[in-house]
C-alpha cells in the first residue's frame, strides 16, 4: 500500500467507524443459530466474516444476511437449512482464521465468508492477498469433499463523492483479490453483492431487502452443485 493510499484512506476509515452502532445490537460479537430443520438431510451453513455477515444496518438475524440465507436456500433447494454465525462487525481479515479454529468448515456444506467494510482499505496489499489466500486454502482443507466456499464481495457505492470515490477504489480491487482467488480453488466461487445508496441508517439501503438480493445472488452461485453433491 502506498503513503498516498494511506492517506486517502483516513476520512474513509472514520466515516466507516463513525457508522459501527449500525450493526446488530444484540451482542458486539454476533454467533447466532437460524435453523429451519426439516427432515434427515438439512443443509448446514456456516456465516462468517464481518460486514454483511454482521448483519449491517439489520435489526435481527433472521432479517439480515443468515435469516434471508437460509430461507433462499431452503426455498430453492427443497431441504431444510441450518445456518451458524460467527461475525464481529470489524473482522480483520488477518484474525478471520483464528475465529474459526480449530473446526473451520469441518460440520458444514456451504460456508459464506463475508470482508468487512474496512477490509477496502487494505485490499491494494500483497499481505491482504496472502491472508485471504491462506483464508481460503484453510476453509479447503477443513470443509468437507461435498462442502462449497462462497467469498461475498464487497459492496458498492452508487453515491457521487469524494469519499465514494475513494471506497470504489478499494472495493474494486478488494473485489478483484477475492475473484481471482476463488478462482484457483475448484470449490470456491466469489459472488458480487448488490451496490448500494448510502451508509445512513436513513438511507434504506442495507435493509431486508438488500440482505434477500444477496441471499438470492449466493443461492443462485452454489445451486445445485451443493444439493447434487
Amino acid at each position: 500500500m502506498t503513503l498516498i493510499d494511506r492517506v486517502l484512506n483516513v476520512p474513509l476509515q472514520l466515516a466507516i467507524a463513525l457508522r459501527s452502532g449500525q450493526f446488530l445490537r444484540s451482542e458486539r460479537r454476533p454467533e447466532h443459530d437460524i435453523d429451519l430443520t426439516w427432515g434427515t438431510e438439512s443443509l448446514r451453513v456456516l456465516v462468517v466474516g464481518a460486514g454483511l455477515a454482521a448483519g449491517y444496518g439489520a435489526r435481527t438475524q433472521a432479517g439480515a444476511l443468515p435469516g434471508q440465507l437460509a430461507m433462499a436456500l431452503s426455498s430453492r433447494s427443497g431441504r431444510g437449512v441450518t445456518v451458524q454465525t460467527k461475525a464481529q462487525p470489524f473482522l480483520p481479515l488477518a484474525d478471520t482464521i483464528e475465529l474459526l479454529e480449530p473446526d473451520g468448515g469441518r460440520r458444514f456444506d456451504l460456508v459464506v465468508f463475508a470482508p468487512g467494510f474496512t477490509e477496502m482499505t487494505r485490499a491494494t496489499s500483497m499481505e491482504w492477498r496472502r491472508q485471504l489466500f491462506e483464508l481460503v486454502l484453510f476453509l479447503n482443507r477443513t470443509v468437507p469433499d461435498s462442502g462449497r466456499i462462497v467469498l461475498t464481495g464487497l459492496p458498492l457505492p452508487k453515491k457521487r463523492g469524494v469519499l465514494e470515490w475513494i471506497g470504489r477504489r478499494g472495493v474494486h480491487a478488494a473485489n478483484a483479490v477475492l475473484a481471482d482467488v476463488a478462482f484457483t480453488v475448484p470449490r470456491a466461487v466469489f459472488v458480487p453483492t448488490p451496490p448500494f445508496e448510502t451508509l445512513k441508517p436513513s438511507g434504506g439501503s442495507f435493509d431486508e431487502r438488500y440482505y434477500v438480493r444477496c441471499a438470492e445472488a449466493i443461492v443462485e452461485a452454489v445451486l445445485p452443485q451443493l444439493v447434487l453433491s
